[in-house]
């Protein structure tokens, strides 16, 4: 037995155990079997749409009367400048060759990364 139960009490859990809520890999089964055992089953929902989401909680209802985590991040959305996407896209150009229906201008390497 665990010694310290704060955790457990708090969330409602019989074993301090939380599964990783891991987008793209963690099922509502999955959660569903965690939570059943005594654990925090949990979710990753940052990649999923609302419609999504509600029907994952939805299925996690339905198999099982436990606590459940549904976890978000929320982030900035990436900004990147032109000249660093413009960089990065020329040594791939280079080793893959340029992209079909692409302007040559658009896929060339600049000779600096060619030598």
């Amino acid at each position: 037995m665990w010694p310290d139960r704060r955790l457990c009490d708090l969330l409602a859990i019989e074993h301090p155990i939380i599964q990783a809520p891991m987008a793209g890999s963690a099922t509502p089964e999955l959660a569903c079997a965690v939570s059943n055992f005594g654990g925090l089953g949990s979710l990753g929902c940052g990649e999923m749409a609302v419609g999504e989401v509600r029907d994952a909680a939805q299925a996690i209802r339905a198999g099982t009367n436990k606590p459940f985590n549904l976890n978000f991040f929320i982030q900035d959305a990436p900004h990147t400048e032109r000249s660093v996407l413009e960089r990065t896209r020329a040594p791939q150009a280079v080793v893959r060759g340029p992209a079909v229906g692409a302007a040559a201008a658009d896929t060339a390497a600049p000779r600096s990364l060619l030598r």
